[in-house]
């Protein structure tokens, strides 16, 4: 996995990934950690499909997800998830 050529390691973000089955690898999420030390890696225990199959759930995350970027963008201090 590489980086584009013009991305930028202080973007913030969020990425939410099912872990039921993995679909990341560990060397996948250390490579997003290595590259994007501000995005937030938020593992979600469910399968790939989980944002139809619980969709309220899903809402909650994005929430959680929200609220990690604008910490962010405002410099805050962040606690990894």
């Amino acid at each position: 996995m590489s980086a584009p050529d013009d991305a930028d390691p202080e973007s913030a973000g969020s990425l939410l990934y099912a872990t039921a089955p993995a679909l990341l690898s560990k060397q996948d999420l250390d490579w997003w950690q290595s590259r994007f030390e501000h995005f937030a890696l938020i593992p979600v225990r469910e399968g790939r499909l989980f944002p139809l199959e619980n969709p309220e759930r899903t809402a909650g995350l994005i929430l959680v997800a929200l609220e990690h970027a604008k910490v962010t963008s405002l410099g805050l201090p962040t606690v990894k998830p």
